[in-house]
């Protein structure tokens, strides 16, 4: 019983650790790139064939050049 309930606590600490960590990024350390007209919210992470890569809150990543990519909302309308 006490090993099962040490096992959950530390599953339940890693995914609220996790989740602070995501929202950490995505919104402390954000950029914004436009797609379809829309600002959205990305994280950058390295570079791949001279382009910037990114990860969007919807788990996809993308490739975008350093010009379309903006550090605050408003830049990017």
């Amino acid at each position: 019983m006490e090993l099962e309930l040490l096992i959950l606590i530390i599953v339940v600490g890693i995914l609220v650790l996790s989740l602070i960590v995501y929202l950490i990024l995505f919104f402390g350390f954000n950029k914004w790139i436009k797609k379809n007209n829309k600002p959205i919210r990305v994280i950058r992470c390295g570079h791949k064939h001279e382009k910037v890569r990114l990860y969007r809150m919807d788990w996809e990543i993308e490739l975008r050049e350093e010009d379309e990519i903006f550090d605050h909302k408003k830049d990017v309308k």
